[in-house]
């Protein structure tokens, strides 16, 4: 049975759990849309009870494609979503009910990948700003008109990385690169691009914190610690006595939260949490119940202090059906079992699978011939059976 078929038959008889790399979040925090990150489609998610209603899929993207969007941001009754595999910027008009799309300029710089297209993405005002991730550019893009714009970003010919691990500051936007030695400054107010060099183009950083006096970088090389960084001088401090197993190189410190007086880290790949005791300038382990038996894998998104996980039970892929979704807040380490569960319009998005995918099958007339016409209602009641006469499909 293909994996078209067999998402069909789960959705049509289970509560098939969604993921999302990124959500638009309206301003109310009651309503999200949100791109699948495994496959092509659009969502609207109720965030207090993480039901998703299918609205469609995006135009000019294959459906089986996984990560086609990164980033997403709303922005003036509009949900932007960047591309990370994807070919477009799509944007999906609230009150319009549609999809418009803005192409993606595609460049010869020597470190870009076509497979990590934008980073970090914010709203300012009535514009929307996207820090390429390989890409040596920003985008800012106005919110009513959907002109775009490109602002070149100072690499000296640097490999860079950006990705989603930066933090707002006194109204400027500070984003690490993962490689270059470079952190990127945007003043959404003035539009104005800097780039802060530091160590080689060998040195980067998976994330930044600010602990309301000093900048923290989290470590990405083997043998490199947390690190304070002070604009205009560089790296001026470096804490490296992890506890085994959790040095830099052995997992990827992927995001960090400043909570208090401690930096969380939630490594990827690992069973629990990380926290940098600022004060005492110690670094120590968090060990919390919910994440024994698995290792983190994913985190979706961030409202305010709750930050939505994603737990591996194995070696599957992180948006299998398989593990465990969980918030967490962090001030009090209080978990909240959540899921983003396919809940409205699953004839819908079984129709347009069935039209994108299986009728442009070569094996779906054979299949017809031999078991004669039916419509889309007998093809899922079939499916919801679990009839054998699609596996060649």
């Amino acid at each position: 049975m293909s994996p078209e078929i067999h998402m069909l038959y789960e959705i049509n008889n289970h509560a098939y759990r969604l993921y999302f790399n990124d959500l638009a979040i309206l301003p109310h925090k009651k309503i999200a849309y949100g791109s699948s990150g495994g496959f092509n489609g659009l969502f609207e998610i109720v965030l207090e009870t993480g039901k998703c209603k299918y609205i469609g899929m995006f135009p000019n993207e294959e459906f089986s494609q996984e990560y086609i969007h990164l980033a997403a941001v709303y922005c003036q009754q509009k949900a932007f979503f960047f591309p990370q595999r994807g070919k477009y910027i799509s944007v999906y008009d609230i009150d319009k009910q549609k999809v418009i799309q803005i192409d993606f300029r595609e460049c010869e710089y020597p470190h870009y990948s076509r497979n990590y297209k934008i980073g970090q993405v914010f709203a300012y005002d009535d514009k929307v700003f996207a820090v390429g991730a390989t890409y040596p550019y920003v985008l800012i893009i106005d919110a009513d008109t959907l002109e775009t714009r490109f602002i070149p970003i100072e690499t000296e010919e640097r490999p860079i990385f950006f990705r989603t691990g930066g933090c707002q500051i006194n109204g400027h936007y500070y984003i690490p690169s993962l490689k270059g030695g470079i952190i990127l400054e945007i003043d959404p107010a003035t539009e104005s691009v800097k780039s802060h060099f530091w160590g080689t183009e060998e040195d980067g950083a998976w994330s930044m914190a600010f602990d309301g006096e000093e900048f923290w970088l989290t470590p990405h090389a083997e043998g490199e610690g947390f690190r304070v960084w002070e604009p205009g001088k560089g790296i001026i401090q470096e804490i490296a006595d992890f506890p085994e197993g959790y040095q830099a190189g052995k997992v990827p410190y992927v995001h960090c939260f400043c909570v208090g007086k401690n930096i969380l880290c939630p490594p990827f790949d690992a069973n629990m949490m990380i926290t940098l005791n600022i004060e005492e300038k110690k670094i120590e382990k968090v060990e919390q119940s919910f994440f024994l038996g698995g290792k983190i894998s994913g985190i979706s998104f961030r409202i305010d202090s709750f930050v939505f996980f994603k737990l591996r039970l194995g070696e599957e892929s992180w948006y299998a059906q398989t593990g465990r979704d969980f918030v967490v807040d962090m001030r009090t380490m209080e978990q909240i079992d959540y899921s983003f569960v396919f809940h409205e319009n699953r004839e819908q998005f079984s129709q347009d699978v069935i039209t994108e995918k299986i009728l442009k099958s070569p094996l779906w007339k054979k299949n017809m011939i031999e078991n004669e016409k039916m419509g889309l209602k007998e093809f899922l009641a079939a499916i919801s059976r679990g009839r054998t006469i699609f596996q060649g499909i």
